[in-house]
């Protein structure tokens, strides 16, 4: 079930026209688990936010079956790539319009420093939760620079914060 739902979001990331790399993936298979959708990967802080090992394995095994190949930083859907006919039209729908509202968030950014501060507040905006802590902006600017130091201005985590956090709480 697990590669079978990875292999429909990665089908319309492509349909939405969300690239296909490493770091896009990462971060909205995090959001998309984030809010509701039923992936169980393991999101673990990393140097460029939240990062899942399990995710990366399973990537790898696409790319040994050619499902999927990559070319420079992206990965490319193959002919070979086939979607599981099992998984539910409302799951899919579902991560259809979280895909839609997580591109709009971000205002269609799709560089790899609005996918790090964006993925960094998700992860930030949940850490906090998880340990009793009701999120809000200030909140999670001060766990994002624990976690990140002075690596970007904080207009910038908060801006993404104001964008991304209406779709979390």
């Amino acid at each position: 079930m697990k590669k079978a739902l990875l292999k429909h979001v990665l089908s319309l990331m492509k349909q939405k026209r969300i690239p296909l790399t490493k770091i896009n993936i990462q971060k909205i298979v995090h959001f998309l688990k984030e809010t509701g959708t039923p992936l169980t990967y393991k999101f673990e802080p990393y140097n460029y936010g939240p990062y899942s090992s399990e995710l990366k394995v399973e990537l790898g095994g696409l790319l040994l079956w050619e499902e999927l190949s990559v070319n420079g930083n992206e990965y490319i859907i193959n002919d070979t790539f086939k979607l599981d006919e099992d998984i539910d039209q409302g799951t899919v729908d579902s991560i259809s319009d979280r895909l839609d509202a997580f591109k709009k968030a971000v205002n269609g950014d799709f560089s790899f420093d609005s996918m790090e501060i964006t993925g960094t507040v998700i992860y930030c905006n949940q850490a906090l939760k998880n340990v009793g802590i009701l999120p809000n902006e200030q909140e999670v600017l001060k766990e994002f620079k624990n976690w990140k130091g002075q690596r970007y201005a904080d207009e910038r985590i908060t801006r993404a914060y104001s964008q991304i956090s209406p779709l979390l709480n």
